[in-house]
């Protein structure tokens, strides 16, 4: 029996892009202090969205993207343009206060919390205090780019040493 009927070509870049995944989470325990990033990607791995500040109804909660694997840092743009390095608090940090609470009146963010697939800042954002268009920027890291089966010169996004470690670990998945 031809060895692609055994293990079909899916099943092969699926287990060899689960060698990617391995690969790149060696990568990320290495050294924290390197923000890795796969070579193939064509930007780097920051993401800048408007901030919501009609009042009244300024938002609080901003989805992100689900590819991102760790957040590094957030920023909030302020009324004159400068960015604001925001310090990530968990909800477990605020035992004696409820969340709805916790600084509700709108200003500029000092905190942010990631909850899910969203960034939730504290307090919201008002109008006079930052600025709206392109105002939070988050700085994160992400997964490798996968193969596909359309690949045929593509090579792994990290160095040249580790290149053949996916591959073995599909043909140990074989």
């Amino acid at each position: 029996t031809p060895a692609h009927t055994l293990f079909p070509y899916t099943t092969l870049f699926r287990s060899i892009n689960d060698g990617m995944n391995r690969v790149t989470s060696l990568i990320l325990q290495a050294d924290n202090r390197w923000q890795f990033d796969d070579t193939n990607q064509t930007d780097y791995p920051v993401a800048t969205t408007n901030l919501v500040t009609t009042a009244g109804s300024e938002q609080q909660d901003y989805t992100l993207a689900v590819s991102h694997l760790r957040i590094l840092r957030v920023e909030v743009k302020d009324a004159n343009g400068n960015w604001n390095l925001l310090s990530p608090i968990d909800q477990t940090d605020l035992y004696n206060t409820s969340l709805t609470d916790f600084m509700k009146t709108a200003g500029m963010p000092k905190y942010y919390d990631k909850t899910a697939n969203s960034i939730f800042l504290y307090p919201k954002p008002s109008a006079e205090a930052v600025t709206e268009s392109g105002g939070l920027k988050v700085y994160f890291q992400r997964p490798p780019t996968y193969f596909t089966t359309a690949d045929t010169t593509k090579v792994p996004g990290f160095n040249s040493l580790y290149h053949k470690l996916p591959a073995l670990i599909a043909c140990r998945d074989y």
